[in-house]
């Protein structure tokens, strides 16, 4: 048996021994407390890396070992996004717990008298799985704070075009902030449906919260316009500013079938004079 298969045998059956070491010295980095389920996890994480790393050192292949390890990786990664807001925290420490492990590792290379050719090569191994895991972590990182972004998105286009109802046949769809090709395809795909379960008449289109708008996504909007008129509902806009109404005119957006008006307040008494009459 090879000096390098003996040291691959101590870090097989001494794993769990150098993962409580390791875990040990690692808390002692972090300055965020971390859950006792999440510590007695990250012993389990350690010890099978221990027991994985045993088998890298003798695993010729290194294809095929990086092929192992990121499977190994994904099976113990899937509780890392519970830290993830703390990232920092947690990527802060990585160098003293490289080095730990490097010291570590060459000292059991010296235990079973590895030549300094097979330390280096061992020790390059480690380097690259700590290296690869570190590597995986942020890509798994920024996966995930583009998924929180997305939800974030989504919520604040929901928040941006509610439709509020006034009274019993008249509602309100207050547009604010910079109407975007997404915020436009939301309006028609999720706004104009729930107008149209309103059972309303007449619908006021506040533009006076809108601070930019292309003529692209105006013309959207002002579609959006014809599809409820299709439905029956009387569209009035209202807050149009000077520089958007212009734009919108040089844009050759055809509107002057819609009545305008300055405010809200204006539209709502001349509806509610017409229905009287």
């Amino acid at each position: 048996m090879s000096k390098l298969t003996n040291m691959a045998s101590y870090l097989a059956d001494h794993a769990a021994v150098l993962a409580d070491e390791l875990v040990e010295f690692s808390l002692k980095q972090i300055t965020i407390e971390i859950p006792e389920a999440m510590i007695e996890r990250s012993r389990e994480v350690h010890q099978s890396f221990f027991l994985f790393f045993g088998e890298a050192i003798l695993e010729k292949n290194e294809t095929l070992m990086l092929e192992k390890f990121k499977k190994w990786n994904q099976t113990y990664s899937e509780n890392e996004q519970m830290l993830y807001d703390q990232v920092s925290s947690l990527v802060k420490p990585f160098a003293e717990n490289r080095l730990y492990f490097n010291r570590k590792v060459t000292s059991i290379s010296f235990i079973h008298e590895l030549s300094t050719e097979e330390t280096v090569e061992v020790n390059n191994r480690l380097n690259y799985l700590l290296d690869t895991r570190l590597s995986l972590s942020i890509l798994a990182y920024e996966r995930y704070k583009n998924e929180i972004n997305r939800q974030n998105r989504k919520e604040i286009i929901e928040l941006a075009a509610p439709v509020v109802p006034l009274q019993h046949d008249i509602a309100i769809l207050p547009l604010v902030g910079s109407i975007d090709h997404e915020r436009a395809e939301h309006i028609m795909t999720i706004a104009v449906p729930k107008i149209s379960s309103l059972d309303i008449d007449c619908l006021i289109i506040d533009f006076s919260g809108i601070h930019k708008i292309d003529t692209e996504v105006a013309s959207h909007i002002f579609t959006i316009t014809s599809v409820l008129d299709l439905l029956g509902i009387n569209v009035n806009i209202t807050g149009l500013r000077p520089e958007i109404a212009q734009s919108i005119v040089l844009s050759d957006i055809k509107f002057s079938g819609l009545k305008t008006y300055s405010t809200v307040k204006q539209a709502i008494d001349t509806w509610t004079k017409a229905v009287r009459l």
